[in-house]
């Protein structure tokens, strides 16, 4: 029972350190990008004194900052704050692959440490009750396997959402920015870092 205990407390600790990586990737900033892209349709003004609202220190007041900025630095200062954005969603981003391994290989370790446990202690008893007792030993091995591979499980389909909402908000920071930044090279060279940068 200690060994499923074992599996169980990882497996749950793994899939709770994917599950901040998903909460990074699915917002990275206070305000909904797409939605705001969307908006930027009906007009300029009000997403820009929207995104001029914001806090400080905030990213989104750095976009509003960048956009209102004269010409010759807009590019600049968008790209900036650009490639903020794709730090901001791409952080952690191994995290769950490593939970991952971490879940099924300490499932298998488990496993074989249950296996090695009962094969010692049925040593010593007679036939009928030490084939009883491997039997419940190959069936807590199993359960701990079980469990573990639940849990790298989790962590894979975790690692897949979290990848593709951090597209989703990059593309709406794109489209965000190209709708309102006057002059597009920002977007293009932002487009192109980013490509480069997932190869």
């Amino acid at each position: 029972m200690l060994f499923v205990t074992l599996a169980f407390l990882i497996g749950a600790t793994c899939v709770g350190v994917s599950l901040a990586r998903l909460r990074m990737a699915a917002a990275p900033t206070s305000l909904d990008l797409p939605a705001l892209a969307e908006a930027s349709r009906r007009g300029r003004g009000a997403v820009q004194r929207a995104l001029l609202a914001q806090p400080e220190a905030s990213w989104e007041r750095s976009l509003g900052e960048a956009l209102a900025a004269p010409p010759r630095f807009r590019v600049a200062a968008l790209n900036e704050c650009l490639m903020e954005l794709d730090f901001a969603t791409s952080r952690w981003s191994r995290v769950p692959r490593v939970t991952a391994s971490i879940a099924s290989t300490s499932a298998f370790l488990l496993a074989a440490m249950a296996l090695r446990a009962a094969l010692e202690s049925a040593s010593a008893l007679e036939d009928e009750a030490r084939g009883a007792a491997l039997d419940a030993a190959i069936f807590r091995a199993v359960d701990v396997v079980a469990l573990g591979l639940a849990a790298a499980a989790a962590c894979i389909a975790v690692q897949m959402r979290a990848g593709r909402l951090a597209r989703r908000v990059t593309e709406g920071a794109d489209s965000l920015v190209e709708r309102l930044g006057s002059d597009g090279g920002a977007t293009n060279e932002a487009a192109e870092a980013r490509e480069a940068s997932s190869k």
